[in-house]
């Protein structure tokens, strides 16, 4: 099953209705109550009059078929939700249908919801939840904590914001790791990722394209220095060693993934070139050089959104230095959503915002991904399969990996144009150019 997600909007008023009366929990052996009560103001202030300042919501859809839905709003004023903390607070609200549980809906909403929330600047995420509701389990994987407790019910807070050194409050380690790889908010999944991923090499950025885009970008600069954020195996950063004599460092949490890059590094003869280190790239970044090159394979948000990202990045290119990104991005007319895939004008618009330009742009070609992702799906599929049988207490953990890689790849090989960004400082008072496309 394909499943995508969009925006709420007016037109979605009566299925959010519906999806908040799938919210209400109702105790075992209760029974269900009329649906008259969503005009109980204390209910009905959810959803009515959808659209205000604050409003925001994803639908989870199979084709024209909605089935399940995110949202947080504010409660200015008095109009307090039940999981009220403050008016700047939004407080968040999720069903899914009962006959599309089970296959990770709800983690993936959750997921996403949490992302939009960072991403509108809000500190901080709240929410109601019954004591004996099942879904509980899954708030707190998702790193909600309880805040009070009154009747039977826990009003629970989740920071979004990054904290100052030495504080709590942003995404753990395993959290980011979990989410860049596509593993949503379950990050018991992380130390079985190098066994999951046995059997590929490239996992993010395809290197053999890296490698052409730096030397044609890197015209006349001797060995490039090479900083390769979340690199995985190494196979980005050992071939533009070994084809162009850069010198590199790769960064990434996934230890298992580091000592295959070594060895890696090893085989191929440029251990002296290449570095690898296991590290926080969130720490590690603030105590780095300057170099030619940075590459971001296809790690998520881990930095925060395009123009975070880059003025993270800015202080340490060297004066003609390039960023290259592996990443996606939607058309502007695409009627598609997803919280981690901006439009094509929005993703510009960032870029722009942190004082730098699209130089080039290299798509993957569609039948290329296609094939990419088939295969890369197959050896996963029978890892995660393996290891259910040998972990079965952690069985819904492989099988919900496996549903979201199904999801994920589907919307990929959707609407989504994948490309190679590589991006530079814009010239003082420039004014943005088409970025140069290479390939289809």
């Amino acid at each position: 099953m394909r499943i995508d997600f969009a925006e709420i909007g007016p037109r979605d008023q009566g299925f959010l209705e519906d999806m908040l009366y799938e919210a209400l929990f109702i105790p075992p052996g209760e029974a269900r109550p009329p649906r008259s009560v969503l005009g109980l103001p204390e209910i009905a202030r959810y959803a009515a009059g959808w659209g205000r300042p604050g409003d925001f919501g994803l639908i989870a859809r199979s084709g024209e078929e909605r089935l399940g839905a995110a949202w947080f709003r504010l409660f200015p004023g008095g109009g307090r939700g039940f999981g009220y903390i403050d008016e700047i607070t939004p407080e968040l609200s999720m069903a899914v249908r009962p006959d599309a549980r089970g296959f990770g809906i709800g983690s993936s909403l959750l997921g996403g919801i949490v992302a939009a929330a960072r991403e509108r600047g809000f500190e901080k995420l709240s929410l109601s939840v019954d004591v004996r509701n099942p879904a509980l389990r899954l708030y707190r994987r998702l790193g909600f904590e309880v805040a009070a407790e009154a009747d039977q019910a826990y009003t629970m807070v989740k920071g979004l914001k990054a904290a100052a050194p030495g504080g709590t409050g942003r995404p753990s380690l395993e959290e980011s790791v979990a989410l860049a790889m596509d593993g949503g908010s379950d990050s018991r999944i992380v130390p079985f990722l190098p066994e999951i991923f046995q059997d590929a090499w490239e996992l993010g950025a395809v290197a053999d394209t890296v490698v052409d885009l730096v030397r044609r970008r890197a015209r006349g600069r001797t060995r490039p220095r090479v900083l390769d954020l979340g690199c995985g195996k190494g196979a980005v950063t050992i071939k533009l060693a070994r084809e162009l004599g850069c010198r590199c460092l790769g960064l990434d949490a996934v230890e298992g993934f580091v000592a295959s890059a070594e060895a890696k590094a090893e085989e191929a003869g440029v251990e002296r070139l290449c570095r690898f280190e296991v590290a926080d790239i969130r720490e590690r970044i603030g105590v780095l050089g300057r170099f030619d090159v940075v590459v971001l394979g296809a790690i998520g948000p881990v930095l925060g959104d395009y123009r975070a990202t880059l003025a993270t990045l800015e202080p340490h290119l060297t004066d003609e230095g390039l960023v290259i990104v592996d990443d996606g991005y939607l058309p502007d007319d695409s009627a598609a959503a997803h919280p981690q895939v901006l439009k094509r004008g929005d993703l510009l618009r960032q870029i722009a915002a942190a004082g730098m330009r699209v130089v080039e742009e290299a798509p993957v070609p569609a039948e290329e991904l296609k094939r990419l992702n088939t295969t890369l799906f197959r050896n996963l599929e029978r890892r995660c399969a393996e290891l259910a049988v040998r972990h079965p207490e952690l069985k819904d953990v492989f099988e919900g990996y496996v549903r979201r890689q199904v999801e994920e790849n589907a919307f990929l090989e959707g609407d989504v144009v994948c490309a190679l960004l590589a991006i530079g400082r814009a010239a003082a008072g420039a004014r943005p150019e088409a970025p140069e496309r290479i390939g289809r």
